[in-house]
């Protein structure tokens, strides 16, 4: 027995050690630093049990997209930024150098210059009225004069009264320029009220130089 004792103090030292060990171990048994937090590493320290949780990275590299991790399942989801403008006549597209929003407006045109180029906003279709027939507007038809009718180019001389009204004078279009050459009307001729140039009031043409008859 009496050798025995030296080796008390040894054995005693070796269980506290041991005992130290085994609770310095246990600081992190099982999952003490879990956050429920599927988009954190979590660690734990075990020279003191303290946690650390490191955000899971997600990142796609594209500046165009919003990278989140998805707290469920730890899965990054990459969602497009949105750029929409809400009008349906622009091409909206992300610039992947800097991510910057680009909204391109939607050409319409048909190439016909007695309609109007327009777009609809609510649901980004063309569409082509024509332009209003009045006051004319000059097109191209061909080598002669032309002059929009209904959304069409027809010759100057073919749309509806091209020529102005004059009392005592007959009008002919001239198709070559579109120009209105007035000849005097036949003496005789019923005319207007106004009794402008050779049209008595109320009555008929007259001859240049004569004197209206009196009115009845």
């Amino acid at each position: 027995m009496r050798f025995l004792l030296p080796l008390i103090p040894l054995v005693t030292v070796f269980l506290s050690l041991l005992s130290g060990c085994e609770t310095e171990g246990m600081r992190c048994g099982g999952d003490p630093c879990d956050d429920e937090n599927a988009c954190t590493v979590d660690i734990c320290d075990p020279a003191d049990g303290s946690c650390e949780h490191m955000p899971v990275e997600c990142d796609d590299e594209d500046p165009c997209t919003t990278d989140t991790c998805d707290p469920e399942d730890g899965q990054c989801r990459y969602v497009p930024d949105a750029c929409g403008d809400d009008d349906a006549c622009t091409v909206d597209t992300c610039d992947s150098a800097d991510g910057s929003c680009e909204h391109v407006p939607v050409e319409c045109d048909d190439d016909n210059s007695c309609t109007m180029n327009r777009c609809d906003s609510v649901d980004g279709m063309c569409q082509y009225p024509p332009v209003p027939n009045t006051p004319r507007m000059e097109c191209d038809y061909g080598d002669l004069p032309g002059l929009c009718l209904n959304g069409v180019c027809v010759g100057a001389c073919d749309v509806p009264d091209p020529c102005r009204a004059l009392d005592c004078y007959v009008a002919v279009c001239d198709p070559t320029d579109g120009r209105c050459d007035y000849t005097p009307a036949e003496e005789g001729t019923p005319c207007g009220e106004q009794g402008a140039g050779r049209c008595c009031p109320g009555q008929i043409c007259w001859a240049p130089g004569l004197v209206c008859p009196d009115v009845p």
